[in-house]
């Protein structure tokens, strides 16, 4: 689970919240990203959570990605294991030394040959193997889908995690154009997953790589 500082789990900080009984999907107000690196771009709702990106490499030199918070508590639920988490994290095919400290440090040799999908798939399983060893670890899907025509693969699992005494649900997709990578996770406890898979998909569905000129 990405390591979060203090002030992501300040909640003062979490402004226009919806109540319960709203419907979250039709009451977002939507926003688009576009990373000042890699140039991709994707929609995000900025009317919930602490409404903008974060860096995870802001945080910590040694970590990867961008943040966007779903979470629609309320301002006494702080708790990490009440969060609702999309982390972005793309990587050039070039990238040698990002690519060996990718997924919080774990690193991913499969990915320094080739972008391809057995590669991918290689890299999901070792970074999925590190999660195998927690208690209740359930396996629930893998998939191969093309997105945009890009490749795309996607798994699904849940796994208690004794950090936040919580069972948590994550669903991680892997996109290529072959010579960037993109790992989107989807992180929840599975009482919200349900709840906020609707708003990730259409996350998902608007991410776009930078066009080629």
């Amino acid at each position: 689970l990405p390591v979060i500082n203090g002030s992501l789990n300040d909640n003062t900080q979490y402004k226009n919240k919806l109540t319960d009984n709203q419907n979250i999907s039709e009451n977002l107000r939507w926003s688009t990203y576009t990373d000042p690196k890699y140039g991709y771009s994707i929609n995000y709702p900025s009317n919930v959570g602490i409404g903008r990106p974060f860096s995870m490499e802001d945080a910590n030199p040694n970590v990867s990605g961008t943040l966007f918070s779903l979470d629609n508590s309320s301002e006494t639920t702080a708790e990490a294991k009440e969060a609702v988490h999309v982390l972005v994290t793309t990587v050039h095919r070039n990238e040698t030394d990002k690519i060996t400290k990718f997924f919080l440090g774990i690193p991913i040799k499969p990915l320094l040959k080739d972008f391809n999908l057995g590669n991918i798939i290689s890299a999901a399983n070792e970074k999925k193997s590190t999660y195998e060893a927690l208690p209740a670890y359930n396996f629930l899907e893998n998939k191969t889908t093309n997105f945009n025509n890009n490749i795309a693969y996607s798994i699904e699992f849940t796994y208690y995690n004794p950090t936040f005494r919580s069972v948590l649900h994550e669903k991680w997709v892997f996109i290529t154009n072959g010579e960037e990578l993109t790992i989107l996770e989807f992180i929840t406890n599975p009482q919200k997953y349900q709840q906020y898979l609707p708003v990730f998909q259409t996350m998902l569905d608007s991410f776009k790589f930078q066009k080629k000129t």
